[in-house]
């Protein structure tokens, strides 16, 4: 994938990783308000004069950059403060540029050599399909319902990996595991996409873990109460490997400032 610029920014980098790495853990800054009341949409702009925010504003990826603000306050006590909590993230996922298959080389062996390229993608796309099917299969045999929605028909449920096929194919000693029923869940398609995207996960006993990404609204209709500790069934046990990588690498939060 790439992150497209309307200007060479290379000669930025250095000085820009200088700075990030010069960060305390903590930095606080101050923000005001410089909203347009006649805006439609009734819209809020904030602003702010203090360093670290005009080091966000520079070191911004076009179009995938979200800031996520977070409004605290203590309940059953007599300090009545606001706070709030900022947290920048990015989506690379959603609008970067990503080149197909069809662009990239890759060696073949003798097999794939005596097929012409219409007949090697069209084995390909056979051999893709058949394999995506058996895993479905095994998953809904092993997990019948989606945990959310509890849907049994399999023509409204998809076969989630828990650890992505994309990655699972691109290393050689985990290529079976994109293949593993116990790396799946069957799950309806907001659910699915929810999952895929890293927006929730599980816990091994399958307790749901929700991000901070989305908002309390979104969560509602949703039909989830993201502060709620729900165990969800997930059965069979066994998961444990790629539910821990799904944690670790998936999930968009940090799983110990939620737990």
């Amino acid at each position: 994938m790439e992150q497209l610029y309307r200007k060479d920014i290379s000669k930025l980098y250095d000085g820009l990783i200088q700075a990030v790495q010069g960060l305390s853990e903590v930095n606080m800054f101050s923000i005001y308000e410089v909203s347009h009341k006649n805006e439609v949409g009734g819209r809020a702009y904030i602003r702010s004069n203090d360093t670290i925010w005009k080091l966000w504003r520079e070191i911004i990826l076009p179009e995938i950059s979200y800031l996520s603000i977070l409004k605290i306050q203590k309940v059953d006590s007599d300090d009545k403060a606001v706070y709030f909590y900022f947290r920048v993230f990015f989506d690379y996922d959603s609008l970067a540029q990503v080149y197909p298959l069809s662009n990239i080389y890759v060696p073949r062996n003798n097999i794939v050599d005596s097929l012409s390229p219409e007949s090697w993608k069209e084995e390909k796309k056979e051999i893709i399909n058949r394999n995506t099917q058996k895993f479905r299969e095994e998953v809904f045999s092993m997990m019948p319902q989606c945990p959310f929605t509890l849907i049994t028909d399999e023509r409204m449920l998809i076969a989630s990996h828990i650890k992505p096929w994309n990655i699972c194919v691109k290393q050689d000693a985990a290529k079976k595991e994109g293949m593993d029923p116990m790396n799946g869940l069957a799950l309806s398609p907001s659910y699915d996409y929810l999952f895929d995207k890293g927006y929730l996960t599980f816990l091994d006993d399958g307790t749901l873990i929700c991000g901070t990404r989305l908002g309390g609204m979104t969560w509602s209709r949703l039909n989830i109460s993201p502060n709620k500790k729900v165990k969800l069934r997930i059965l069979p046990q066994g998961r444990e490997r790629y539910l821990n990588y799904h944690r670790q690498y998936v999930f968009k939060d940090s799983l110990n400032e939620l737990i």
